[in-house]
């Protein structure tokens, strides 16, 4: 479980093939990682499978591949590192669990003095009851407040500290993020699916 509220960016070192998926090396600024604990990746939930001085690798499968940016990484990218809460931490940001829902394009970026608004188009738009004003979304492991959203965008905007300490300042348009809904949402949107469904059966019927 995390919280989206990233610890610090880290540098893709080296990338190589293993069976049937890819092998990351991250820097790391963390001194005490553990083998087989969970780190978010750009708000991607990866296993430690080795560490070594000031990096640590992880192993990424064909699924996680295909949901999640990660296919387009190359050495020397930024990515967003945040470890798994403790029970004893802060919650700063909202639940966040590291499943990647989808991928989302930057289409538009506003700078509004010292705050940067971002438009993201929603590849995915059967998932529009997902996003709500107001509510919560994750963007490459950073938790997010919702400015306004429609069926095929979602807007957020970033204060300076975001900026500063995320990977997010440096997207330009076209870009892609990764993109988790709020699991409160996501919960509520599958039985609203699950009962309209049933009614439509009935009707059917």
């Amino acid at each position: 479980m995390f919280t989206g509220i990233v610890d610090h960016i880290a540098t893709i070192k080296a990338i190589s093939p293993i069976e049937d998926g890819l092998r990351f090396s991250i820097s790391s600024n963390f001194n005490d990682l553990q083998l087989g604990e969970s780190i978010a990746v750009d708000g991607a939930c990866l296993t430690v499978t080795e560490i070594n001085k000031g990096e640590f690798a992880c192993d990424l499968s064909p699924e996680t591949l295909r949901l999640t940016t990660a296919e387009q990484y190359q050495v020397g990218q930024a990515v967003n590192l945040e470890r798994a809460m403790l029970a004893t931490d802060r919650f700063g940001g909202h639940i966040v669990q590291g499943h990647v829902d989808q991928v989302a394009v930057l289409l538009e970026k506003k700078q509004h003095h010292d705050f940067c608004e971002m438009i993201f188009g929603v590849l995915n738009a059967t998932d529009e009851l997902r996003f709500v004003k107001k509510g919560s979304i994750t963007l490459n492991g950073v938790s997010l407040t919702v400015n306004n959203c429609s069926e095929t965008y979602v807007g957020v905007t970033l204060i300076p500290h975001t900026l500063e300490r995320t990977n997010l300042s440096h997207l330009e348009t076209g870009d892609k993020v990764n993109v988790e809904f709020d699991y409160v949402t996501h919960i509520v949107s599958e039985n609203v699916k699950h009962m309209m469904s049933q009614l439509e059966a009935v009707h059917a019927s």
